[in-house]
């Protein structure tokens, strides 16, 4: 159990990891587009140029906007999945306990009856 949990441990950090990265990623794009909006707003720069750059940056900011909405799901995904499994391996602990439990129950009794 505690091998599955902590895979799952693995998992969630690394999708944390790369979704503090996209943020990042996004905010320094974000800081990229806001004097070309402006330098294409006042005509300090070649249109031609501009929109060039515009149109690489904005490529890259919905890549990495749909980037950030799939590790959205997936951490509630792997969320999900380890509370799941959390219950499921226990539930399944206590069903085994229970099992052993009654077999131990089941041979004093037979032993009992045999004496």
């Amino acid at each position: 159990m505690e091998k599955a949990l902590a895979k799952l441990a693995h998992a969630r950090s690394h999708h944390a990891t790369r979704r503090s990265q996209a943020q990042r990623e996004l905010q320094e794009i974000q800081r990229k587009l806001d004097p070309l909006v402006d330098a294409l707003a006042d005509g300090s720069l070649a249109d031609d140029e501009i929109k060039a750059r515009l149109t690489a940056e904005k490529a890259r900011k919905t890549a990495l906007e749909a980037e950030l909405t799939k590790l959205g799901h997936v951490a509630q995904v792997v969320s999900l999945d380890a509370a799941r499994l959390r219950k499921t391996l226990e539930e399944q602990g206590f069903l085994a306990a229970t099992l052993l439990r009654d077999v131990r129950c089941s041979g004093e009794s037979s032993r009992t009856r045999s004496s």
